[in-house]
């Protein structure tokens, strides 16, 4: 059975900016909006937008831990643009290197790779 959260009452627009320069104080002591949501019991969202409300300079988006780099980072390029210019898909590199599509695709355009239209499907042997 999923846990749902009570209703809330709609805040007023004291309670808000009151609610939002709290919030802006904790985030730029180091709390994520992440951690701010879950002690507040408001959404991610619903934090993110009364930290903007508050005018709070944002900090960029933590990269994920398996990022690759170095020479990881240029093995898998070199294997994703290797299967991309055998004819297969951007899928079939991505299935290939493990990765996301996207990821594979910034790969290529990194590898400066010529996409061909987006109609290619993988084959079962890449």
């Amino acid at each position: 059975m999923t846990e749902t959260r009570p209703k809330r009452r709609y805040l007023t627009s004291g309670e808000r900016h009151a609610l939002a320069a709290d919030l802006k104080t904790r985030y730029e002591a180091g709390a994520s909006v992440r951690q701010l949501a879950e002690e507040t019991g408001r959404s991610y969202g619903s934090v993110s937008g009364l930290l903007h409300l508050a005018d709070t300079q944002m900090r960029p988006a933590v990269w994920p831990a398996d990022r690759l780099t170095g020479d990881a980072r240029a093995t898998a390029k070199q294997a994703a643009a290797d299967v991309y210019e055998a004819g297969h898909a951007i899928r079939c590199a991505a299935d290939a290197i493990g990765r996301s599509w996207t990821y594979t695709r910034n790969l290529l355009v990194e590898a400066d790779i010529k996409f061909r239209p987006r109609n290619s499907r993988c084959t079962a042997s890449h």
